[in-house]
């Protein structure tokens, strides 16, 4: 597909593509070689749905893609797939230590996924300690801190299971600047976010 949604690179520093509708293309810069990954139909080694929105790597090798139907987990060792949070409209991936991640999600807020598939809510409008369930992006810092960028409210920082918010609204992407400073990507600009002092600098 020609629709880029997501790009990863994995500690082989080959390249995966995901698109809308195209599935994964994986480009294997030291050769010629791409690999095609898309759904077939029943068949469960195979990834689950071809709309992908992003891709991350744990540090222990295993792939995550986030679809829109659920989340495909690729293991590059054994080449076997597995699917979990089926019926799931998922956005957005952020590793969480060596082999598990945090999915954010169209509409079911974040949730947290181990390698072996078992999925928890872990913060949502429903289970009471985050403040939107339309997820658009996470990312965990160096200190281990989870940001939280949504479409219905404002950008949300999770320290030690606690949620607090800072007024810059619709975050769409981030990233760290350095160990103290997030930056958030917005339909108005973008900000550095200090979360040590809380000072926020809006760039148009």
């Amino acid at each position: 597909g020609n629709g880029i949604y997501t790009l990863c690179v994995d500690r082989n520093q080959n390249i995966w593509v995901g698109s809308y509708k195209g599935g994964v293309d994986v480009a294997y810069p030291r050769s010629v070689q791409v690999e095609f990954f898309q759904h077939e139909y029943q068949n469960s080694q195979s990834l689950i749905n071809n709309a992908v929105n992003d891709i991350c790597e744990t540090s222990d090798g295993t792939l995550w893609l986030a679809t829109n139907i659920g989340l495909s987990i690729y293991n590059a060792k054994t080449k076997k797939w597995q699917h979990t949070l089926q019926n799931k409209v998922l956005l957005t991936l952020t590793p969480n230590g060596s082999s598990s991640v945090f999915v954010g999600t169209y509409g079911n807020g974040v949730y947290q996924v181990s390698s072996n598939g078992t999925a928890q809510e872990a913060y949502s409008v429903r289970k009471g300690n985050f403040n939107a369930s339309y997820v658009t992006t996470v990312m965990k810092d160096a200190d281990g801190d989870l940001w939280i960028g949504n479409i219905e409210g404002q950008l949300g920082y999770v320290h030690n299971g606690k949620a607090t918010y800072f007024p810059i609204y619709a975050a769409e992407c981030l990233t760290t600047l350095d160990k103290d400073r997030m930056v958030a990507g917005t339909p108005n600009g973008f900000f550095v976010i200090n979360k040590r002092t809380g000072e926020q600098t809006a760039y148009f």
